[in-house]
């Protein structure tokens, strides 16, 4: 009988083992897959938090340029009302400048007419100076404005890829898993 205890008893305490061992290893992979899935979870929301984030930075880069474009567009059509008002003037000026011209010329006071036409030159000398000078700064301006447009176009571009590709990565990670 002894004989038969030193080959019973171990064999309960291994059945005894093995049935606690089976329901620990059950709570171990279950524990491991609900691990996985919470950092799935937790890298999808990351990337949707980055995804974010990009998109409003995208965003207020677009209304930034969107706004200078504006500015730029404004103050065009502001100097192009200037220049039409200039050249409206200038036709006016002209006008009454010929009339009193013709009136200098009949009461033989041309050198009233030469002072008003060399005041006449003078003034649209300087005009075309600042014009000159506007459109300078207008040459200068609107490719830098361009090129900043094209890079906010580009940087919009590589947030939509990045997009595509974080989505791709967490569809191949929730194909994986």
């Amino acid at each position: 009988m002894r004989k038969k205890i030193y080959l019973i008893v171990p064999l309960l305490l291994l059945a005894a083992f093995a049935f606690y061992y089976h329901g620990y290893r059950k709570e171990a992979d279950e524990m491991a897959k609900a691990r996985a899935i919470q950092q799935a979870e937790v890298a999808k929301q990351e990337a949707k938090e980055k995804l974010e984030y990009q998109a409003k930075v995208a965003a207020e880069a677009r209304e930034a340029a969107y706004e200078k474009a504006r500015k730029a567009a404004e103050k065009q059509a502001q100097i192009d009302a200037e220049e039409k008002e200039y050249d409206d003037l200038n036709k006016e000026q002209v006008v009454v400048m010929n009339a009193r011209d013709e009136a200098a010329i009949k009461f033989g006071d041309l050198s009233t007419a030469l002072r008003d036409e060399n005041d006449l030159f003078e003034r649209a000398q300087n005009r075309m100076s600042i014009l000159a000078d506007e459109k300078k700064f207008l040459d200068t301006y609107i490719p830098l404005s361009k090129a900043n447009r094209d890079r906010f176009s580009k940087f919009l571009t590589k947030v939509e890829e990045t997009k595509k590709e974080v989505e791709a990565a967490a569809a191949a990670a929730a194909k994986k898993n």
